[in-house]
């Protein structure tokens, strides 16, 4: 049986279980992240929370829509169980029909039906630290090792902090001028999430310095089960011209190789991020990017 359930009729505790105990769980599904990115996200739950999707809508124009919050680059279904693809077709069939528009990103295990979304393939690069340090540098590209050979030859200094604020700063001050899409309620609400990370004590903050003591890049990565989430990344224009996040990355791999962990560059489509990525030896793997649109035809430019 699936039903459909409002936050406030979600057992939390139940819900994060089934994340904690699916084979492909991922931290952004956790009850208190998506708390802290869209109070209201409701859920479809499976029989007693054996299997659970993650319902993020909102209203605009009188008419209710499913979205893909900032700051979470996949959910979809999640389960204790082996995947069934019947199961998934349940998922769909559950979906109220309020819902007249649906752009969202789900993990490769949600195979929704062709015939009935638009179905985009996304990129997402990750890299094992199971090896050595020596072996997995020995993947490493030409350019990879020329960039942190200039790194080197700067005298960067890597802190990491105790605090993520300067690093939200410089990434806020960076994206704002790029990215309009991304407002001031959008950066509280990242700051909402990486206080509540520091609390679950599963957020790290990588910092680098300059020879002159200025922040020119940082990394916040998320870490859960066996993967290490890179969630903001910002360089300045000096830590790009110094090569500040190849030593930054070369740096987390040097602390986390010979573990269980995936390095998740959390991206990308983009050609030029997703060689620099490759870099390092990241294998490339699919997630999918859903969309339906029955909005009536008067009111389809609403959201394309």
């Amino acid at each position: 049986m699936i039903q459909y359930l409002e936050n406030q009729a979600i057992d939390k505790k139940k819900w994060d279980d089934c994340i904690n105990n699916s084979s492909n769980a991922r931290i952004y599904a956790l009850s208190w992240y998506l708390d802290s990115l869209c109070p209201q996200w409701s859920a479809l739950v499976v029989d007693d929370y054996e299997a659970v999707f993650a319902v993020i809508w909102n209203k605009k124009l009188g008419f209710y829509y499913l979205y893909q919050p900032f700051f979470c680059q996949q959910l979809g279904l999640f389960s204790k169980d082996e995947f069934d693809d019947k199961l998934i077709t349940h998922i769909e069939s559950s979906l109220p029909s309020k819902f007249k528009f649906i752009d969202i990103c789900v993990n490769a295990e949600s195979k929704f039906d062709k015939s009935k979304f638009e179905i985009i393939s996304r990129s997402n690069q990750i890299l094992s630290l199971a090896d050595t340090y020596e072996a997995i540098r020995s993947n490493y590209n030409s350019q990879t090792k020329k960039n942190l050979k200039n790194a080197h030859k700067s005298k960067l200094k890597i802190i990491e902090e105790k605090e993520f604020a300067a690093i939200l700063n410089l990434y806020k001050d960076l994206l704002s001028r790029k990215v309009e899409e991304i407002q001031d309620h959008h950066y509280e609400t990242l700051s909402t999430l990486l206080s509540n990370a520091n609390e679950k004590k599963c957020l790290r903050s990588y910092a680098v310095y300059d020879k002159e003591s200025e922040l020119v890049a940082g990394i916040l990565v998320m870490f859960y089960q066996d993967r290490a989430t890179i969630l903001i990344n910002p360089s300045s224009k000096k830590g790009k011209e110094l090569n500040a996040y190849s030593l930054l990355i070369h740096h987390i791999i040097q602390q986390n190789c010979e573990s269980n962990l995936v390095l998740d560059f959390e991206g990308s489509d983009i050609e030029s991020i997703a060689n620099f990525n490759k870099g390092f030896g990241a294998d490339t793997e699919i997630y999918f990017r859903i969309k339906r649109n029955n909005l009536p035809s008067m009111v389809k430019w609403f959201k394309k």
